[in-house]
């Protein structure tokens, strides 16, 4: 195997590197001689995320100068990048050209980038939207697609706090943030997190889910893949351990239009309970929030099932009644 060195930030007026050098792990865990390679990023590189995987090798985020030799000193003229690049590993182990593939949802320096499984997960570090340094709790994760490129980055649940400059590892299924810190202070605590407990990651992987999102709060919600009758998603969000989704507030409710049901209706988990003779949610909680629609819900000797317009229409986000079947329609499914 070879071990790599990449970006950086040299001795000359503190600019980043856009080289990267390899050395050769022998047998007995010594290294060989150090190589530069002759595959240049395109500018200069500091504080950028590194892994490698199934014979590529991956430079995500980061900040440059590009060109400019006194940001790395004043940080004025720098640029936090959200970019990702591969490149191949040659059979002597040097890098092949570098190529952009898909970038992250968030541009982030100082975080740690790891490869595991087919996934490439990108946790925590800081950015500056806006003016505003803010120091990420966040992770994303994206697919290895056959030939080294990257798709479908996609976040995934946060760390309990925001850190930058950690030591990062993977093991099995397991992710974790080693020590790092705040703006303000140090921690030493390691946190962890197992990926077979994103669920909703687990019900992409089956087919059944398309995309996911993860709420502030833990909860995690999937669109399904597929459209159907209320009644059958219902059974499919209890198959994956989930249920159709509760909207508990305006705020979750503008989330999830956001998020999931962007360009088209979603079924949510209300419906009219012919028993009680009163609407209600399939979790069992209480309705405390509605969001129905003008002279809505109406018909309610046959409309028994509700859905969430989608943002495709001027009353997105507001709450629709319609027969639980034949209508089809994709869901929302949350795991709380």
């Amino acid at each position: 195997g070879y071990i790599y060195a990449s970006g950086g930030v040299g001795q000359r007026n503190f600019h980043g590197l856009n080289t990267t050098e390899y050395a050769a792990i022998k047998a007995d865990g010594s290294l060989g001689a150090w190589v530069v390679s002759g595959s240049y990023f395109p500018y200069g590189l500091q504080s950028l995320g590194f892994a490698a995987k199934g014979g590529y090798l991956y430079a995500a985020g980061g900040f440059t100068c590009k060109g400019s030799y006194i940001c790395g000193i004043t940080g004025q003229g720098a640029e936090i990048l959200s970019s990702v690049m591969v490149a191949k590993i040659g059979a002597d182990g040097s890098p092949g050209a570098w190529q952009t593939t898909s970038p992250m949802q968030k541009a982030r320096q100082e975080f740690g980038l790891l490869a595991l499984n087919s996934q490439l997960y990108a946790i925590g570090g800081y950015n500056s939207d806006a003016g505003a340094v803010t120091v990420l709790s966040a992770v994303e994760v994206a697919d290895i697609q056959p030939h080294g490129v990257v798709s479908g980055w996609r976040y995934v649940p946060p760390m309990p706090e925001g850190r930058m400059d950690f030591g990062a590892a993977a093991s099995g299924h397991q992710l974790f943030a080693i020590a790092g810190g705040q703006l303000t202070g140090q921690y030493k605590s390691v946190l962890y997190a197992d990926t077979q407990n994103f669920t909703c990651e687990q019900a992409i992987a089956s087919g059944k889910v398309s995309q996911c999102y993860y709420g502030p709060d833990g909860t995690q919600y999937g669109l399904t893949a597929n459209t159907d009758t209320w009644g059958n998603q219902k059974t499919l969000a209890e198959s994956l351990g989930g249920s159709l989704v509760t909207v508990r507030s305006a705020d979750e409710n503008g989330a999830i239009l956001a998020n999931l049901a962007t360009q088209q209706n979603v079924w949510i988990g209300y419906y009219y309970n012919t028993n009680d003779n009163e609407w209600a949610w399939q979790d069992g909680s209480a309705a405390t929030y509605t969001n129905w629609g003008p002279g809505e819900p109406n018909n309610r000797t046959s409309e028994h099932c509700a859905e969430m317009f989608g943002n495709n229409r001027s009353s997105s986000g507001m709450w629709n009644n319609l027969p639980c079947s034949p209508s089809g329609l994709r869901a929302i499914i949350q795991w709380r």
